[in-house]
């Protein structure tokens, strides 16, 4: 790596998740390993971007699908793993419009939320619906961060909906 950069690089291990943001936000951490669980959480608020993930023959591990889309929420980017979330393969999802797959109830709110996002706002943790290209519902948790250079949004999907199903199953054995 320091031959590729030509800066001596250092290895840091980081104790915890609050230490790990800490030295990215004061610049002494620019690279985590291994970016899985809680770390994807830790990169975005410590306002850094992710520019890789780990991937193997099987697919991608850590960020569930990693989108990249415009101002006008038209997909530039999508991981492979899109399809299996949302139903479209990358080719099939770049140049479409994010928006136009959003829950119609979800509509408001998430044009909400992407203006906060392009006024410079980092979203944590936002939830919304998406329809899947077969007609079904995916639950989805956002982070995303804007780029003003570029002036694209960056952000990481998690899909939450089998935690979203529990949770309704478990409310409705509860009311019984």
């Amino acid at each position: 790596l320091s031959t590729c950069i030509g800066r001596k690089v250092v290895n840091f291990p980081v104790q915890n998740y609050a230490a790990q943001i800490e030295a990215m936000r004061s610049g002494r951490l620019h690279i985590a390993l291994y970016p899985t669980g809680a770390v994807g959480f830790a990169v975005n608020l410590a306002g850094a971007i992710p520019f890789a993930v780990n991937g193997s023959a099987r697919g991608v591990a850590g960020y569930k699908v990693h989108a990249i889309v415009n101002a006008d929420s038209r997909i530039v980017f999508v991981s492979p793993s899109f399809e299996r979330i949302f139903g479209y393969t990358p080719q099939e999802a770049v140049g479409r419009r994010m928006l136009d797959m959003v829950h119609p109830d979800d509509l408001a709110t998430t044009e909400q939320q992407a203006r906060a996002v392009m006024a410079g706002n980092l979203q944590l943790q936002f939830e919304n619906r998406y329809v899947r290209k077969d007609g079904t519902i995916a639950h989805i948790l956002w982070t995303a961060r804007w780029l003003p250079e570029q002036q694209l949004r960056l952000a990481l999907a998690h899909d939450i909906t089998d935690r979203k199903l529990a949770e309704q199953a478990l409310r409705e054995s509860e009311e019984r």
